[in-house]
Parts: structure tokens; C-alpha cells; sequence
């Protein structure tokens, strides 16, 4: 698992991570002390610390490493982005 990541998640410290597909549909993954949650991103909600758009085939291949960040549009630090798909949660 990655420092940064790694850091959220054992010190209280949140990150929020916006998905957002070309379909419509949006979430957002809230990394924090507890783990990983996700849950459907209201339209009026403020902007999280990152987000990543495309096709909702694309953000699901991206998790699979079959599509690489840089071919989504993001915006903000993918540095969490790019740790939460590297994280194996059995290790």
C-alpha cells in the first residue's frame, strides 16, 4: 500500500475521491481510518480532493490497470487515485 494512503487511512486524516461517468452516474470514494466507502455523489456536492471522468467501462478497466489514468480526465492529486488501485486489501 502506498505512504500517502496508508498515512490516510491509519491517521484520521480523509481524502475524497469523485468518479464521475460520461453515462451520468456519480460517486464518491471517501479513503479515511475506517477504510473505503462509496456512495452515490449528490449533484449539489461540493468537490472532492480529486475526480476522474469517463466512460463507465473506462474507470472500471482502469481498476483492472487495462486503462491508464492519464487516458481519464482528472482533476486534483491522483496520487490517492493511484494508490487505492494498487492497494491489495489482503496484503
Amino acid at each position: 500500500m502506498g505512504r500517502r494512503l496508508h498515512r490516510i487511512l491509519d491517521s484520521g486524516g480523509v481524502d475524497r475521491l469523485d468518479l464521475h461517468t460520461t453515462e451520468g452516474r456519480s460517486w464518491r470514494l471517501t479513503l479515511n481510518a475506517d477504510g473505503v466507502r462509496c456512495d452515490d455523489l449528490a449533484a449539489e456536492a461540493e468537490p472532492g480532493d480529486m475526480a476522474m471522468q469517463g466512460a463507465a467501462s473506462e474507470l472500471v478497466l482502469y481498476f483492472y490497470e487495462r486503462v491508464p489514468l492519464d487516458g481519464l480526465e482528472t482533476t486534483g492529486d491522483t496520487e490517492p487515485m493511484e494508490q487505492l488501485a494498487d492497494w491489495d486489501p489482503n496484503a
